[in-house]
């Protein structure tokens, strides 16, 4: 809580479109990956432990566009002062 006179401001974190889609393609990728392997546990039981790598080579190319996002967009936030009425 920031004070400013009779004023008081609350500061905000804004993550910015990159960071979110970021976010939301890394929390996909386990349950894709879940899903491809239960038919394949049915198939041959043994091998599904290995469609879990997956997780591993998907969040390859993420890492890559992540890195390729705009300069210091993935630093994950900037803070903006919102006026708290009060």
């Amino acid at each position: 809580m920031i004070k400013a006179g009779n004023l008081e401001f609350e500061r905000v974190l804004f993550f910015s479109d990159a960071v979110r889609r970021i976010a939301a393609l890394r929390m996909l990728v386990a349950p894709l990956v879940f899903l491809v392997s239960i038919p394949i546990a049915l198939v041959v039981a043994g091998q599904a432990e290995y469609v879990w790598i997956m997780v591993w080579v998907l969040n390859l190319p993420i890492n890559v566009i992540a890195r390729r996002e705009e300069d210091g967009a993935l630093a994950g936030w900037s803070t903006r002062m919102m006026h708290r009425p009060g």
